[in-house]
This record gives structure tokens, sequence and C-alpha cells, in this order.
């Protein structure tokens, strides 16, 4: 009886890690984008986008991550990514403020800094963080600290110093300092930590000294 027990735990902890792994409908995300593209102000085609698009870090990935070794041909969207993340982040302005931060909060955590989709995903956060940095807090507030700072993280990776991600900081800090003191702290950690010198996710070896 013990010995089934944990072989049915075994299941379900595989099956809900392999769960992590599957990429969005591509199906209905390609035929949503489309509609959009002919009705941009249809608030029926923004939302059916809108909720076709990946919820979270590692469904956002594998639908767009480069995919090199596939000999039978990407079955992924590589291709499109860049054109689906422009029209996640321009061509939504009907959806309600606390949906749209909400879900795309979601998909920031737990991301990794590399080229192509993950750039696009991270250029859309740093975008949208010049006028709605308050929605974006308002949208982590709720979550626990770990992902917030994982949200941190990923905003403030680079793999080289720019002066603009350090003009970025300071205004954050000076905005949010006095109604979001805990998040100011994780911005300044997760600075510290991962700005200026953090490896591209694609980078699996330790350079020598």
């Amino acid at each position: 009886m013990k010995r089934l027990f944990f072989v049915i735990l075994f299941a379900i902890a595989t099956a809900n890690l392999y769960a992590q792994y599957f990429m969005a409908d591509t199906v209905k995300l390609n035929a949503t984008y489309r509609e959009l593209l002919k009705h941009p102000e249809s608030k029926e085609a923004q939302m059916a986008y809108f909720e076709a698009f990946p919820n979270t870090w590692m469904e956002y990935i594998v639908t767009y991550q480069f995919v090199p070794d596939d000999k039978e041909g990407r079955k992924n969207l590589y291709s499109l990514g860049h054109k689906h993340m422009h029209a996640f982040e321009y061509k939504l302005n009907l959806i309600p403020d606390s949906s749209y931060y909400k879900k795309l909060v979601n998909i920031a955590i737990g991301a990794r800094k590399d080229a192509d989709a993950p750039s696009y995903l991270q250029g859309c956060v740093k975008d949208h963080m010049i006028n709605h940095s308050e929605e974006i807090l308002n949208a982590l507030a709720p979550l626990r600290k770990g992902h917030r700072f994982e949200f941190w993280e990923f905003y403030f990776s680079n793999i080289i110093a720019v002066e603009t991600i350090e003009e970025e900081l300071n205004r954050l800090v000076e905005l949010h300092k006095d109604c979001h003191p805990e998040d100011v702290q994780m911005m300044k950690d997760a600075f510290k930590y991962f700005y200026n010198g953090v490896n591209q996710s694609s980078v699996s070896y330790l350079e020598a000294d």
C-alpha cells in the first residue's frame, strides 16, 4: 500500500513537471494573432489573443525559443516571437490594466536573460515600466517575496554595464521608495547581483579566471 502511494505521488509530481514545459496552443495563438491584425480595435479580438498568449515563463520560452536541433523543422513559433510580442505590447489597449500587468508580471517571473524571445519580453517589461510602474508594482504586491525578487532579477539582468539601466534603477528607487520600500530594496539587491556580468541562459560553461 505504501509503495502504491509513492508510485502515485511520483506520477503526479512528474506530470506536474512536464506540464510546465508544454508550449501554448500554437494553432489558437496564430489564429487569434491573425484576427487581431484584421480587427485591431475589436475588444473580442484583443481578448482572444490576450488569453491565447503564454501565461508563464516556461510556456513562453518553450513556445518561442530557438530549437536548432529539430531535424523535422521547428514546431514552435520562434520565427514569430518578435511579431507576437510586438502585438502583445502595443495592440492590447482595450485589456484592463489589472489583467494585463498581472499576466506580464507572471510571464517575467523566473525568466532568464538571453537573446531573441527573452530579450523581447524584457524589452516589453521595460517599456511598460516607463509609464506604468505603479501598475506593475501593484501586480507584484500580492506575490511571495521570492517571486517578486525573480521579477526584478530578470528586469535588471544585463551582460554589460549600460548607463541607462543605472539611471532606471535610480528613477524607480526615487519614485517608489516611500510607497513600496520592500520592492525598492529588492530592486537594489537584484541590480547588485544580476546587472553587469550576468550570463545569458544559453551560456552553459564557466569562464576561466
